[in-house]
């Protein structure tokens, strides 16, 4: 009989320990972006009052895109695309102020793309290539996940830089970053 309370664990602590040696290589080349950039504390007030607009990737994304253009210059409204959202946002014009990433594996999702302008929100430890190929400010942050394997990145990444709360999934750290400000809203689209 198979104890799948110990598979589940056994493969959670495998997929920790795998994603910490990337953590680790990726946040090594990161610090001095991290240096250059710094953390959240300057965009939070960004924030204030606003109506926090968080755009995902979903395929229902594909419906609001007329909206999402209409309203896009509206000060009213802060709008904050995951990663990848951002490359069919840009083709149908319409520019979100913020991009959040927590990429970590070497994929690249802003090639080619005209991000000057825009602030990456951007996790410690992503993927360096993307943040190779991004043109405007970023912003770093830290995963509010306290274990002693990751407090240590943690200590190197930088305190000071903020930390989100995550549930592995960009759209969840974009909600997340958007409710730890004093936001007077939350609108969600193509989050399915």
């Amino acid at each position: 009989m198979i104890d799948e309370k110990e598979l589940y664990r056994n493969l959670n602590e495998g997929i920790l320990t795998e994603r910490r040696g990337a953590f680790e290589r990726n946040l090594e080349k990161n610090l001095p972006l991290i240096a250059r950039f710094g953390g959240l504390a300057p965009v939070v007030p960004e924030f204030s009052g606003k109506i926090a607009l968080v755009i995902g990737a979903g395929p229902s994304l594909e419906r609001h895109y007329d909206v999402l253009r209409r309203y896009q210059h509206r000060r009213e409204f802060a709008y904050v695309a995951a990663d990848m959202a951002l490359r069919p946002l840009l083709l149908r014009g319409i520019r979100p102020a913020y991009v959040v990433s927590c990429e970590t594996s070497p994929v690249d999702f802003f090639g080619g793309m005209d991000t000057s302008g825009l602030r990456l929100l951007a996790f410690s430890c992503m993927s360096h290539v993307n943040l190779r190929r991004w043109r405007g400010q970023v912003s770093f942050y830290n995963w509010m996940m306290r274990r002693p394997e990751y407090d240590p990145l943690w200590e190197r990444a930088g305190k000071d830089l903020g930390f989100v709360a995550t549930g592995g999934l960009v759209t969840t750290q974009a909600v997340s970053f958007a409710l730890g400000c004093p936001i007077g809203g939350l609108v969600m689209a193509g989050n399915d």
